[in-house]
């Protein structure tokens, strides 16, 4: 791939993951210059803040992400939704690990990820904002993303996409979910 890199066969080198570690062991290889990643930048999940996208930008390694409704939880949490390809029930956390999506940690829960989404949600419902609109703004905010793939599978939800991308939310909510700690304080929002 790095021959045809320079050989100027094609123009950038990828690779797309759900899962910030594996992404950030590429990154270190140096010949990537763009991941796709599913689930860990969103308005449920900033981890990829702590390491991979810091490395990323001293790098140069743009980000497409995926998974930007955490399978569903964004857009109507309920114990029915599915959080990692996994239904957020009683027993999330051991399908979490049996999927292999990537390892859940300790302190994940269907209590943690279902509390901060009905959280969310309660926010959103305060704001008149539906939780999937500020899911699609959400990542743009942050400058090493480049693009954001949403997952749709009827002409009404590409115009509902299309609609809550454009209509921008004010920056007083994003300031209220971030004075709230419902968003990872390193998290751009302006």
């Amino acid at each position: 791939m790095i021959k045809l890199k320079d050989e100027k066969v094609i123009k950038a080198i990828g690779c797309g993951l759900n899962q910030n570690e594996m992404l950030l062991d590429l990154a270190k290889i140096g010949c990537f210059d763009c991941f796709l990643l599913a689930g860990r930048y969103t308005l449920l999940n900033q981890t990829s803040l702590d390491e991979l996208i810091p490395y990323c930008k001293n790098n140069n390694i743009a980000l497409v992400l995926g998974g930007v409704f955490n399978s569903g939880v964004l857009i109507s949490p309920n114990s029915n939704s599915y959080f990692d390809y996994t239904q957020l029930n009683e027993d999330w956390f051991e399908n979490a690990k049996k999927v292999l999506v990537r390892d859940p940690k300790d302190f994940e829960s269907v209590d943690f990820w279902l509390n901060k989404a009905y959280k969310l949600g309660d926010e959103c419902h305060m704001f008149d904002i539906p939780l999937s609109k500020a899911a699609i703004q959400f990542p743009y905010f942050n400058d090493i993303v480049s693009n954001v793939i949403l997952g749709m599978n009827s002409k009404e939800q590409v115009e509902e996409n299309y609609l809550n991308y454009n209509e921008k939310i004010s920056e007083d909510f994003w300031k209220y979910l971030k004075k709230n700690s419902l968003l990872d304080s390193r998290s751009p929002i302006e």
